[in-house]
């Protein structure tokens, strides 16, 4: 056994002491800091992330797809059917918001420019290069499905001469377009 020198006497109970309550606040630090990153969700948050979305379905075009719950008050007109010079077959409906028309009634479903613009179901592949000259062209792309395409037209121009109407519409539309990527089949 080595003797210790008379002016090194090792660690006292003090020190241990610290350490260990040093050692103990890091544990438990850790613990809260991974515990609040890997919860679990609870009812409050599911219910609150289902709030916040709404499934909105077209039956006349077969599809569905979920828009902010600011848009809930969607309302859509039904266009007459056509043929394009392809043979392909479209049907499309023209869409607003009740909330943008009890604003400005030129900003209706029915309006030269609908608010959310107009969505469209073409039968076949989506045109490789569109061209609306020979009236072929359903709007941009939004998803390809084996027998048939959704398309989107966006507005073309401000539905309203009143500036406020028009910002509405626009962050309206701003919302719509990207909803449109959760399309599918009903």
């Amino acid at each position: 056994m080595v003797a210790m020198p008379k002016n090194e006497q090792g660690l006292g109970a003090v020190e241990v002491m610290l350490v260990g309550v040093v050692t103990a606040m890091i544990i438990v630090v850790g613990w809260l800091i991974y515990n609040d990153n890997h919860k679990k969700p609870t009812a409050s948050t599911t219910t609150a992330l289902t709030q916040s979305t709404s499934l909105f379905k077209i039956p006349q075009l077969g599809i569905e797809f979920t828009v902010p719950s600011s848009l809930k008050d969607i309302v859509y007109v039904v266009n007459p059917s056509r043929t394009l010079s392809t043979g392909q077959k479209v049907q499309s409906v023209t869409l607003s918001t009740e909330s943008i028309t009890k604003l400005n009634v030129s900003c209706s479903d029915t309006g030269n420019s609908p608010p959310l613009g107009t969505v469209s179901k073409t039968t076949g592949r989506y045109p490789t290069n569109p061209d609306a000259t020979l009236n072929n062209a359903s709007g941009g792309l939004v998803k390809q499905f084996p027998s048939y395409y959704i398309a989107w037209n966006s507005p073309q121009a401000a539905c309203s001469s009143i500036m406020s109407v028009n910002t509405k519409a626009l962050a309206q539309t701003n919302l719509f377009g990207p909803s449109l990527k959760t399309v599918r089949p009903l």
